[in-house]
């Protein structure tokens, strides 16, 4: 055995060992040894040493490159952990093409049976083959793996990859690769324990295993901590803290990390500094990653879609500026009666303030995105009320109920691409958290705003008649 291959063999010692006999900074320096020495499993090995942050400061781009480097070199471990990255957009932009073409390449490795199956599943990168996807699964659940498989196979049915979700089996498997030391296995366990997800809530117990050595290295564990100094859970509540693990989360390359470090940043919230060039690069960071709830995200989804809803809408500005105009040149008779206080109120101060707020979102603006999405649902229910009222008064039966189908269809398209938009911009938190971020005031203030308009509208045209 020379003496790269000796350095390769000994440094997983120091990194992955008994507890007693970790040492990551002798770790380190063997891999990197045996790496400029031209081994090529070092060199895959000692991109986990960057990614990670494992004798040295993370550094997930270099982490990268020396993966790239040994999969050149034919290393199996290297094709799994490049595809990893992209099936998962972790240190990379989220790619399941490229994931398949890169796990394919390494079919030796039994937790590449459960990325590919969650492929097949969901059918992102491959064509969609539910019954290959299920054998897959299958076969790798089956298989007296690694615990690497089991903590792939946790995350495949914690996020729902192409199966329905199930906490209960997520959790089996982690306790699985728990038993084996893994470190995402036990960052996951701790957030079942935080949250009380299918076990009891045990906080202590939670941070118990936060504080472990073999986690510290996770970004999702900087991340729980955060969130336990943040809230005060388990913990004296101090948001220094808190603010110190999300800015070390974000800089250990988890897109979630990023993109939260970011938002903080850029919101000035939770007592940390309002600083937009800084939130700027880590939102930029995550976006390159192509995090699904990052600005990238948001501008392609409007593309799409926020022309066609907003030439719905144009009609608004077009009569706010029009209707003075026709006034002015004596074409439309001017304002007569308290219903024409209304109208006029109801289009300049509640209907054209709430489009000028959607059109802001359009343009970039997410607060005025997430505030637009509430109004415009609003004004969306207020047109159909003002409508099927004005073809009341008419007495034609036949154009009301027209009328009112035609508005009906409107109002829900609306509220469903106002309901697309909210998701879109931070409505929620991701998908297996469940928690609704709500814009009380913003409701409350826009509910009660189209409540008292109704209720001037039926005094004027019923009371007052």
């Amino acid at each position: 055995m020379n003496h790269s291959e000796s350095l390769y063999e000994m440094a997983p010692y120091y990194m992955d060992g008994p507890f007693a006999d970790r040492n990551p900074d002798e770790a380190f320096r063997m891999t990197r040894e045996a790496a400029e020495m031209g081994h090529a499993e070092a060199i895959c090995q000692l991109g986990r040493c960057y990614a990670l942050g494992v004798g040295v400061a993370c550094d997930p781009e270099k982490a990268m490159t020396l993966w790239r480097e040994a999969a050149e070199k034919d290393v199996p471990e290297a094709w799994f952990l490049l595809g990893r990255s992209y099936f998962y957009g972790q240190y990379t932009p989220c790619d399941r093409k490229k994931a398949v073409e890169l796990l394919q390449k390494a079919e030796r490795y039994t937790a590449t049976k459960v990325l590919l199956a969650g492929c097949c599943l969901s059918g992102e990168g491959i064509r969609k083959d539910k019954k290959k996807g299920l054998q897959l699964l299958k076969e790798a659940e089956e298989i007296k793996a690694s615990p690497r498989t089991y903590v792939e196979l946790g995350n495949i049915w914690l996020f729902g990859e192409g199966v329905k979700q199930d906490y209960a089996r997520a959790l089996e498997w982690y306790r699985r690769a728990a038993d084996y030391d893994m470190a995402p296995a036990l960052a996951q366990i701790a957030w079942f324990y935080l949250t009380g997800t299918v076990v009891e809530k045990d906080t202590e117990k939670a941070l118990e295993i936060l504080r472990r050595p073999e986690v510290a290295e996770l970004d999702v564990t900087d991340a729980l901590l955060a969130y336990c100094y943040h809230s005060g859970i388990g913990v004296e509540k101090n948001l220094d803290e808190a603010a110190k693990f999300y800015r070390s989360a974000a800089e250990k390359g988890g897109s979630y990390s990023e993109y939260t470090w970011g938002r903080m940043l850029d919101e000035g919230s939770y007592g940390i500094p309002q600083d937009r060039a800084e939130a700027d690069k880590w939102l930029n960071r995550a976006a390159e990653k192509d995090y699904v709830w990052t600005q990238k995200k948001e501008s392609d989804w409007r593309a799409l879609l926020w022309p066609v809803f907003c030439m719905y809408w144009l009609w608004i500005p077009f009569l706010a500026v029009i209707l003075p105009i026709a006034i002015m040149a004596g074409k439309v008779p001017p304002v007569r009666t308290w219903s024409d206080v209304l109208f006029f109120a109801d289009l300049y101060g509640y209907l054209l303030p709430s489009f000028a707020l959607f059109v802001a979102g359009a343009l970039g603006s997410l607060r005025c995105a997430r505030w637009g999405s509430v109004w415009m649902a609003f004004a969306s229910l207020e047109m159909a009320v003002f409508a099927c009222a004005l073809m009341w008064r008419s007495e034609k039966i036949g154009y009301i109920i027209f009328i009112g189908v035609l508005l009906l269809i409107l109002l829900f398209a609306s509220l469903s691409a106002c309901h697309g938009l909210a998701e879109r911009t931070y409505w929620r938190e991701r998908k297996f958290h469940r928690r609704r971020i709500t814009f009380a005031p913003t409701i409350r203030l826009a509910a009660t705003v189209f409540c008292a308009i109704q209720a001037v509208r039926f005094l004027l045209w019923t009371v007052w008649k």
